[in-house]
């Protein structure tokens, strides 16, 4: 557009962007480095918090597995001569 009016301009925009590109890879090489990483003694407060998600998730995988099997309606039956077709005073 501007190319009739003043023909160096995409000859300077064209340096412009290739300077542009060259300083911010200066930049992200030099400046903005990721900080190095330092060890630990211990993960400190998710250490209890992991134990409490532990322990729920072994219960509910217990009682997912208890109450989605067969095994609570034949102990049922075993111990209280319960069946389904019986009712329940």
């Amino acid at each position: 557009m501007f190319g009739t009016a003043f023909p160096l301009a995409f000859v300077m925009a064209y340096l412009s962007t290739i300077a542009g590109l060259k300083i911010d890879k200066f930049k992200l090489i030099n400046n903005y480095r990721r900080p190095q990483p330092h060890g630990a003694a211990n993960i400190g407060s998710w250490g209890p918090l992991l134990e409490l998600i532990n322990s729920l998730s072994i219960l509910i995988n217990i009682s997912m597995l208890t109450f989605t099997s067969g095994t609570t309606h034949s102990i049922v039956e075993k111990f209280f001569g319960v069946d389904d077709d019986d009712e329940i005073d």
